[in-house]
This record gives C-alpha cells, structure tokens and sequence, in this order.
C-alpha cells in the first residue's frame, strides 16, 4: 500500500527512492542481525552517500564564494592601511612660507592663527588697511583696457601712415597695421604691468585709514614713487591729448577738439590709476602672507577630509562584508547538514528501517560525512578579519579623537 501512495507522491517513500527502499528491506532480511543505530549497512551507505555528495558539492561552492569575500575583505584593509599613512604624511606636511622658508605643521598653523587673529583685531578697532579689492570694482579694468588698446592702435596707425580700411591692398600694409596693433598691445599692458608693480609694492605703506603711511622711515621714498607714479600718469595723459590735438585736421571746433583730447586723456589715467589702485587696496602685507599659506593649508585639509571620508567608507563596507562572510559561513554550514538530514535519501533509509525494526523504533542516523576543513579555513579567517577591523574601527576612532 505505502509503495502505492508513494508512487503517487503521498506516501512515506520519496518515489524516486521506491525501489532502493524495498532493497534496503531485503538487505536487513538477510543480515538478520542488529546494529546500532549509528551504523549504515552496505545498502544504506549507498543510498546516502548521493545525499551527501549534493552536500559537499553544496558546502564546497559555499567556501568557494567566501574565499572571494575573503579576498574583498582583505584588500579593502589594506587600502584603509595605506591611506593610514597617506594621512600621516598629511599631518606632517612640509609647508612654503611667504619668504621661501620650509615650515611645519603646527608652525603653519601657528602664523596663520596669529595673522589672522591680527587682521581681526586691527579691523574691530575700525582699520581698513587689510580690506581688499571688490572683485566686482575689478570687472571694469578689462573693459577700460580693450579701450585703450584699440585707441593706441589706431593712434599709431595714424602715426605710421595706415589706413585702417585699405592697408591691406597698400605695399607693407600688413606690417604697419601689424607693427601699430603691436605698439597698442605693449604700451597699454606695459602701462599696467608697471602701474600694478607699483601699487603692490606700496602696500606695505598702508596705513589703517587706507590711504598712504607717511609716518615710517621711507618717507621720502614714499613720496618720490608716488611722484613719479603720478608723473607717468600726467605724461601718459598728456601724451595721449597732444595726439589727438596734433592728429586733428579741417574745419573742426576748437573746444570740441580739446574735449575730444581731454575724454582721451582721462582714459588713459583712468586705466593706468585703476591697475595702481586695485593693487593697492587689495589687502596688505598681511593679508599677502595669509594668502601664501592659506590656500597650501585649504588644500591639504581638503584632501585630508576626502580621505577620511574614504576611511569611513572603507571601514563601513568591509564591516557589512565582514559580517555578511559570518552570516554566510553559519548558514552554509547548516545549510550542507540539513540538506542531507533532510534528503530523500535519509527519509527513505528511515522509512526502511521502520520497517524491518533492526534498529528499533529510533530514527537516529549517524552524522553526516562532509569535509569542513576548508569551512574551518574560512571560519578562522573570518574571525581574524573581525579582530582587523575592530583594531581598524578603533584607530580610526583614536584619529577622529583628538
């Protein structure tokens, strides 16, 4: 009857192992012989040995896949290691200070903490004499460049006989026009090269109230640069309107013609004082040192705080792999067991023995064969990456903690 239902699929006997069931039966008929429990007979041991073959095969891929993890696991150590020291070297950073000079971390952080520390006092007792240059007053320097660029280029056009709309078809018209654009180009950024020369350097006569200090022992040095600053400013001006009074021809209004010679004038003075001036006002001697190490300090901080950033993330993903690998390990373990505890082969062997009674009423079967040693490997390995990243997780918390 049981043989019945279980070709059908509700009896006792799984219906593939129907025929090994009946088998194992007869086997126990011949041997007439009790044994104990934990012993397979010949035809027991057959049977059961397919279950665990799927189990080993089951067991083996599942090592197989944790070595891998293993060796993600490793390699994620081992870069938050090197970046360890990327970091250390990052805290001893060699830094260039405003005179060349090499200094150290904490000296770096020192001058900066005493400059800045010194721009503020001296800007909460009302001086202006760190306050820099609006970027957006600097927007207008270029604009009023292009114009002095094109009117001394036509200005030397007139000066060397170019006619702007046919030098082209003229005998040396192309080196004219060439050498004029040439002479705009030069005499206007030569202009402003020396205008902005001269403004740096005389911040460091800057007084708190933002204009000039003439209370130090370069006084009289002091006042012959402006001078001669404020000379080239009146000889570029005045260069500049005799052009154009001298380039004047017909019947044109005396008054108009010196206008027109004054608007030319006031624009080049106006170029060559805003490049004096927005030099001048942009900062002090101060503020320069700051902005020396400052922008070496941002960048260092910068790519410190990225790399501990990648710390972080490096020690978040090996924990969760760590802790996936444990997990992973426990139910491979378990799983290759119970895949052979609760075979088809072990419920046919039962059923049989519940049959010819030559062990009893137990059903107790001995313990499944499977090769853990390379489970064994994988569990030691996995307890050696948690006590790594435990070490890990607590030098980056010494680190994050001052």
């Amino acid at each position: 009857m049981h043989t019945l239902t279980s070709m059908i699929g509700v009896g006792p006997m799984p219906w593939t192992k129907i025929v090994q069931g009946h088998h194992m039966v007869k086997e126990s008929g011949r041997i007439r012989v009790p044994r104990p429990p934990t012993q397979l007979s010949h035809a027991e041991d057959d049977v059961r040995r397919r279950a665990e073959a799927r189990a080993q095969r089951s067991l083996d891929a599942g090592v197989k896949k944790a070595d891998k993890d293993v060796d993600v696991i490793k390699g994620l150590h081992a870069e938050f290691l090197v970046n360890e020291v990327v970091l250390g070297h990052l805290d001893t950073t060699r830094y260039v200070g405003p005179h060349g000079e090499s200094l150290s971390t904490p000296e770096t952080a020192g001058k900066l903490a005493t400059w800045t520390q010194k721009v503020s006092d001296d800007e909460d007792e009302g001086s202006v004499a760190h306050r820099r240059t609006d970027p957006r007053d600097k927007k207008f320097y270029p604009a009023i460049l292009c114009a002095d660029i094109v009117v001394l280029t036509l200005i030397w056009c007139k000066i060397l006989n170019v006619n702007f709309r046919t030098f082209w078809t003229e005998p040396g018209g192309w080196i004219k026009a060439g050498t004029a654009l040439t002479f705009g180009l030069v005499g206007t950024f030569a202009l402003s090269i020396v205008m902005t020369h001269l403004g740096k350097h005389h911040r460091s006569y800057r007084a708190s109230h933002g204009g000039w200090d003439f209370s130090g022992g370069n006084r009289r040095m002091l006042i012959g640069e402006l001078a001669a600053t404020f000379l080239v400013i009146i000889l570029v001006a005045a260069v500049m309107a005799a052009r154009v009074v001298a380039e004047a021809t017909g019947p044109q209004s005396t008054m108009l013609l010196w206008l027109l010679a004054v608007l030319f004038a006031a624009l080049m003075s106006a170029s060559a004082y805003l490049a004096y001036k927005s030099e001048f006002n942009n900062g002090s001697l101060l503020t320069d040192k700051i902005d020396v190490l400052a922008p070496q300090v941002h960048v260092n901080d910068a790519t410190k705080k990225q790399v501990e950033t990648k710390q972080s993330i490096l020690l978040e993903t090996s924990g969760k792999l760590t802790g996936k690998l444990e997990r992973h390990l426990v139910k491979t373990s378990s799983a290759a067991l119970a895949s052979v505890e609760k075979s088809r082969e072990d419920r046919t062997i039962r059923y049989a023995r519940s049959i010819h009674q030559q062990m009893g009423a137990s059903g107790q079967l001995p313990a499944p064969r499977l090769d853990f040693s390379g489970l064994e490997l994988a569990l030691q390995q996995a307890k050696q990456l948690r006590r790594h990243q435990d070490q890990l997780e607590v030098l980056d918390g010494n680190r994050a903690t001052p």
